[in-house]
């Protein structure tokens, strides 16, 4: 995958934001296939694998003590954003609510999940830099809300109600504008503090995407059976 060499901020934006749009990450076959096609127990069984991934609101709190002091009150509004309006618990509901009226089973691949999952990991944060981090965030905003919406397009169309799809609906409408508030309130101050940290920032968006790719091309061709994949 190749990145462009940072060139100043109006050419640097539109580059971050086009390298994770054009991505296979963001662009899965499965998500496409959740929505128009899959059952609902394709569904409810992708959500089982969802669900390992820690909360959110745990993976940015890791990230609070590599904060600069500047971009650490910005990172607690998202942090309060998630915990106050608890979005972890939403996700629970929506999932033991889908689990309830169809029941599935399957085997979680652990050692997968945790390679894709090292983003969110304490690992991650005590070995990486606070670039890094950004780069990550900024890509898994961008991913996060095609997704939510993909999903959620998919289960109102198997009949399952809006009140119970308060989670995906949060984040199918906010994370729009999150990746815009990571890039102009975090990233780009950042930037200015520290252009030599343009390339961590590049390698966090990179690790993401690759290991979100990786994932998804295994589950498609593995557990749906997409061929091709």
């Amino acid at each position: 995958m190749h990145f462009p060499q940072f060139q100043g901020f109006e050419s640097f934006r539109p580059s971050l934001y086009d390298t994770v749009v054009h991505s296979y990450a963001h662009n899965s076959r499965l998500y496409s296939h959740l929505s128009e096609k899959a059952d609902l127990a394709s569904i409810v069984e992708f959500l089982c694998w969802d669900a390992v991934q820690p909360p959110f609101n745990e993976y940015l709190r890791l990230w609070l003590p590599k904060a600069p002091d500047d971009l650490r009150e910005k990172l607690m509004e998202h942090i309060d954003v998630e915990e106050r309006e608890r979005h972890s618990l939403l996700f629970r509901q929506m999932h033991e609510y889908l689990l309830k009226i169809e029941p599935v089973r399957t085997t979680i691949d652990k050692k997968r999940l945790a390679n894709l999952n090292y983003t969110f990991s304490g690992e991650c944060a005590n070995e990486r830099d606070f670039g890094f981090f950004l780069g990550g965030f900024y890509a898994t905003e961008i991913m996060s809300a095609k997704r939510c919406e993909l999903l959620m397009q998919g289960l109102i169309r198997l009949g399952i109600g809006e009140t119970f799809l308060e989670y995906l609906r949060i984040h199918a409408i906010a994370d729009i504008s999150h990746h815009l508030e990571i890039l102009d309130l975090m990233i780009i101050p950042y930037l200015c503090e520290k252009p030599h940290e343009e390339l961590s920032i590049w390698a966090g968006v990179r690790d993401r995407l690759e290991r979100s790719a990786e994932y998804l091309k295994w589950y498609e061709k593995n557990i749906l059976g997409l061929i091709g994949s």
